[in-house]
């Protein structure tokens, strides 16, 4: 992870101030927290484009193979884990 990530700022601004008020006040707390190694998780969760209708359809089907391109190549991880 390294703490680099890249983003857009509209999808920065989808979340409420009170968001990052908060994220920011638990990470303000002292160097090398623990929830530090836990908010690197959440970056992706916080700041990923919603998934389509499309998209959420083909993971649901779970027994089907399903094309890892286009839209649907950043969640192949995702898809391998299913069944």
């Amino acid at each position: 992870y390294g703490g680099i990530f890249a983003t857009k700022v509209s999808q920065i601004r989808k979340r409420s101030t009170k968001t990052w008020d908060k994220l920011e006040g638990s990470l303000s707390r002292a160097d090398n927290l623990e929830e530090g190694h836990f908010a690197e998780r959440l970056w992706a969760s916080l700041l990923v484009k919603p998934l389509t209708r499309k998209v959420m359809d083909q993971l649901d089907s779970r027994g089907k193979p399903v094309k890892c391109e286009g839209q649907l190549q950043w969640y192949c991880g995702v898809l391998a884990l299913l069944d």
